[in-house]
């Protein structure tokens, strides 16, 4: 058997990047705001429509505030890191 590392077995499953500064604020108006913040910080290359149907779904975390909806970072993050443990999986 190899020793050669595999996808998602860098590190414990719930250890964050260091440079990665997560806050559990809803700092992110918008679905396609959150779709950037995904793209752009974490390099993820999700579909748009994936973030929204997620959103839509009620599987990511979020509030809505004066009829707007809401994200924050920190539970962006960790609905990106459970959608990858689903992908690892299947």
């Amino acid at each position: 058997m190899s020793n050669e590392t595999w996808f998602g077995e860098t590190g414990p499953a719930n250890q964050k990047p260091t440079e990665l500064k997560l806050s559990k604020l809803p700092t992110i108006k918008g679905k396609k705001a959150a779709h950037a913040w995904i793209a752009n910080e974490l390099g993820v290359p999700l579909s748009l429509n994936h973030v929204v149907t997620a959103a839509n779904k009620k599987q990511i975390s979020r509030r809505i505030i004066k009829g707007a909806i809401y994200f924050s970072t920190a539970d962006l993050y960790d609905w990106v890191v459970a959608v990858a443990g689903e992908a690892e999986r299947a």
